[in-house]
């Protein structure tokens, strides 16, 4: 947001969207559990389970797409796609 140079109100609902878009899910989440937890326990460990499951294949496309990017990154830098003619 810095490098667009917006003004505040520019960058105020992009601020706000990311908020509720990654902020608001997991911060409900952690109130209904605190209000509601000990009556549905049974649904708050099986939401766990599904969690770790799903965090564990998400880290493994980040790591994927990033080792994919340090990749392309890395062979650009180093000029590879100019030794072969594409003409």
């Amino acid at each position: 947001m810095n490098s667009l140079e917006l003004p505040f109100l520019g960058w105020l609902p992009l601020l706000l969207g990311y908020n509720l878009i990654f902020v608001a899910p997991p911060l409900l989440l952690f109130g209904a559990y605190r209000v509601f937890g000990s009556r549905h326990k049974a649904w708050f460990e099986r939401y766990e389970k599904r969690l770790k499951y799903e965090a564990r294949e998400t880290m493994l496309w980040i790591v994927g797409i990033v080792g994919f990017l340090l990749l392309a990154d890395a062979l650009r830098r180093l000029e590879v796609f100019n030794l072969f003619s594409f003409s």
